[in-house]
């Protein structure tokens, strides 16, 4: 199986948040919150409508797992004013214990989604859209390379906001390094 990529064009990302909601609103928004805040697909469908609503900035616990154990990173984040008007429209109507992404065919407050349905929702718009190598950690990659690309390349930030060990670690992960070999291949002139 091929690692994720992260989605490099912004032409793509919006054809891939049309796709989403022409399947379901509810995986747009999950786009949407994956690439305006970088968090894992795991902790995204956890998330619940008093989470977000009303709110300039999110409190999560991350669950990420780290040599075979589960580790708990807490994390305050900003909201973008862009997002924080789509979980106001999108929340319109539901009851704070809501699941912001909810299991299909069950009551909003009693199951998220699961991650292989939003798994399933991406690799389905991404191949409408043409994409290759596109899954729900695709939307974390893409989160690192937009911040590391529109903010003077300042990998110690995206590190940071990854919450990664090193620099070269979030180069690799965000797929900077295999575009940086790429360009050093074809700039070679005997």
């Amino acid at each position: 199986m091929a690692a994720v990529e992260p989605i490099r064009d912004k032409s793509d990302v919006s054809a891939m948040a049309e796709a989403l909601k022409e399947i379901d609103p509810k995986y747009e928004l999950m786009f949407w919150m994956g690439l305006y805040t970088g968090l894992r697909i795991g902790d995204i469908l956890r998330l619940r409508v008093a989470d977000v609503v009303g709110k300039k900035s999110l409190s999560v616990v991350e669950q990420k797992t780290q040599h075979s154990r589960k580790v708990e990173l807490k994390r305050q984040i900003v909201l973008n004013p862009r997002l924080r008007g789509m979980l106001s429209e999108y929340c319109k109507g539901k009851k704070g214990y809501d699941f912001l992404i909810p299991a299909r065919n069950k009551r909003p407050g009693v199951a998220p989604a699961s991650r292989f349905s939003a798994y399933r929702a991406m690799r389905q718009a991404a191949e409408v859209c043409g994409l290759k190598h596109v899954g729900t950690h695709s939307l974390r990659k893409t989160f690192g390379y937009f911040l590391y690309m529109e903010n003077h390349k300042d990998v110690g930030l995206v590190q940071q906001m990854l919450q990664h060990r090193d620099g070269s670690t979030t180069l690799r992960y965000i797929g900077v390094n295999s575009l940086r070999i790429d360009d050093a291949y074809e700039g070679l002139d005997f």
